[in-house]
C-alpha cells in the first residue's frame, strides 16, 4: 500500500517521503522509502546526527538505511 510520511519539525521545516508500507505491528508501521527530496533528506540527516551525537555512527546508520541498486 502506498503511503506518505510527513514529519513536522518546526515552522516551515519538515521531512516528507513517499513509500510503501512494509509492515504494521501494533501501533507502529514500517515504511520503505521510494522517494525523498533533497531538503527532506538533509533534515533527516540532521535529525539522525543530533540523536546519535557521533559522526562516524551517523555515516554507518545512513549507509544502512540506503540500499543502492
Amino acid at each position: 500500500e502506498q503511503a506518505t510520511l510527513h514529519v513536522v519539525m518546526g515552522e516551515g521545516v519538515g521531512i516528507r517521503m513517499e513509500g510503501e508500507i512494509a509492515h504494521i505491528e501494533n501501533n507502529h508501521a514500517g515504511l520503505v522509502c521510494r522517494h525523498i527530496d533533497v531538503d527532506s533528506a538533509a533534515h533527516l540527516r540532521r535529525l539522525v546526527e543530533l540523536n546519535l551525537g557521533d559522526d562516524s555512527q551517523l555515516h554507518r546508520e545512513l549507509a544502512a538505511m540506503v540500499n543502492l541498486p
